[in-house]
């Protein structure tokens, strides 16, 4: 083999190389992409459990049943079951310790107000004095305190 024919297969392998190369990062440049696109959705999926673990299900599971079980205790009219449920503040409000006539309770969605309050949407079927019943739409505010939930306060959702 001459001289200049080593020399122009040296340049084409030379040249080969560079090709495959720039391939190969080209390639690798998309995938790597790729992969920091699929990262980003693994996060967010982690992000998104993470949230639901710490301040979801298993928190709103415990101040739906501190409500369902604060509205049990309010037909028997036992003021001190009562205030077990209320914080400081809203023992104050008198009308918590008047006869409730409760029917059915229908707790509906949970609203988080921030890590440590929610809003629980309620319609409480109850029965009024003349015995006819009338719907409450309630949205009960409970908020943690010492690791239990109290009812900080209701309102009417119109």
């Amino acid at each position: 083999m001459s001289k200049s024919n080593q020399k122009s297969k040296g340049a084409i392998t030379l040249i080969l190389v560079v090709i495959v190369a720039l391939v190969v990062l080209y390639f690798g440049l998309r995938y790597r992409e790729n992969i920091g696109n699929f990262i980003d959705r693994v996060k967010g999926v982690f992000i998104k459990t993470k949230t639901v673990v710490e301040t979801g299900r298993p928190a709103y599971a415990t101040a739906i049943e501190t409500l369902k079980s604060f509205l049990d205790t309010l037909p028997k009219g036992n003021k001190e079951e009562i205030k077990k449920f209320l914080t400081e503040k809203a023992q104050e409000d008198k009308t918590w310790f008047e006869s409730w006539s409760i029917l059915n309770i229908d707790i509906g969605k949970v609203n988080p107000l921030d890590s440590r309050n929610v809003e629980i949407e309620t319609t409480i079927t109850s029965e009024t004095k003349k015995g006819s019943p009338l719907h409450l739409d309630l949205d009960f505010e409970l908020t943690q305190e010492e690791g239990q939930w109290k009812i900080v306060g209701k309102t009417e959702r119109k």
